[in-house]
């Protein structure tokens, strides 16, 4: 009869206790895609911020004549959070007869390399210029890359760093 009772308690405790994949911690997703025969173009418009309005920067991949590379990242919140989570995008672009590349500081300036944030904050969207660092890249084969990037991004409402050695495919 012990060994009965026994076996129900442990059972009842076994069924009961506490679910570790419904923790209370946040989850992150990343996808590492490269886009053959694309561009990124970028486009301004005006945004009201308080009493003035700004200019902010946006984004998107369209056709074109290079490789654009994406990098995601998505943090969900913890269950029941509304707002602890975000993305992050970085993309950038080579040419597309290269097999080999090495993007740094001065080529970050042209637009080549662009990041966004989107949050429960006021500059959710807007896209920043790549401020420092390094990103560079190797050919495997005609669907995958390996990808380097250790990069700064500053902006007016913190200085965002992202480091990764992953390989991209072709979405």
């Amino acid at each position: 009869m012990k060994s009965i009772i026994t076996f129900y308690l442990l059972a009842t405790v076994f069924l009961t206790s506490c679910d570790v994949s419904n923790s209370d911690s946040s989850s992150s997703t990343y996808s590492y895609v490269l886009q053959k025969d694309a561009m990124i173009t970028t486009d301004s418009t005006e945004h009201p911020i308080g009493d003035s309005t700004g200019t902010v920067l946006n984004f998107s991949v369209e056709s074109g004549d290079k490789n654009v590379f994406t990098y995601k990242h998505n943090q969900r919140p913890p269950k029941g959070v509304m707002d602890g989570g975000f993305s992050e995008e970085l993309v950038f672009q080579v040419p597309a007869d290269v097999e080999q590349f090495e993007l740094s500081n001065s080529i970050f300036s042209n637009g080549n390399a662009l990041y966004r944030r989107s949050c429960f904050c006021s500059y959710a969207g807007t896209a920043f210029e790549v401020s420092a660092g390094t990103i560079s890249g190797e050919k495997l084969s005609s669907v995958h890359w390996i990808i380097h990037g250790d990069v700064t991004i500053e902006t007016p409402y913190g200085i965002f760093e992202l480091s990764f050695k992953e390989p991209f495919h072709v979405q």
